[in-house]
């Protein structure tokens, strides 16, 4: 006798335990235990029970949870632990322009929620899936702030 396959599951089953798991069980697991609130970005070695094994923060792991974020409030809904946050105009800079704290890049529409002040040195991570909130008729914001930054080592001096 061949075994048979048991019976797809109906797409609102499926689509209901998955944003079931994603929103009530995921996101504000990462909310909760994830994000530095000392230092800014989300955390990378996280064990189960939220505990930090390890403070190294991975770059693109800082890119994807923006994605996340991004796409919780264009494809699903705004989670109520994703509001907050404010706009702001921030300067990407080149190394050379560091010491300046000015370049001549146009400037970048990110969204912040760590609360970054004037003039304050951020990490962000560009691109639309990471900074996109409204999509598809708009696209208000081309970052989104992933850090604080209180020093940057970089060649020729720091700023």
């Amino acid at each position: 006798m061949t075994p048979r396959a048991p019976a797809p599951l109906p797409l609102e089953t499926l689509r209901d335990t998955y944003r079931d798991g994603l929103l009530a069980d995921c996101v504000p697991f990462w909310l909760r235990h994830g994000l530095d609130r000392e230092h800014g970005g989300v955390l990378t070695c996280v064990d189960r029970d939220g505990s930090v094994y390890d403070s190294d923060k991975s770059v693109w792991f800082q890119g994807r949870f923006g994605w996340l974020l991004g796409t919780l409030c264009t494809d699903v809904e705004p989670h109520p632990a994703v509001r907050g946050g404010v706009f702001r105009l921030v300067v990407p800079l080149a190394a050379a322009d560091l010491a300046a704290r000015d370049g001549p890049a146009e400037p970048l529409v990110a969204w912040d929620e760590l609360g970054a002040g004037e003039g304050q040195l951020v990490a962000l991570s560009e691109g639309g899936e990471a900074a996109q909130p409204f999509r598809p008729e708009e696209k208000p914001v081309d970052a989104y702030l992933a850090a604080l930054l209180d020093h940057v080592n970089c060649p020729g001096g720091s700023a």
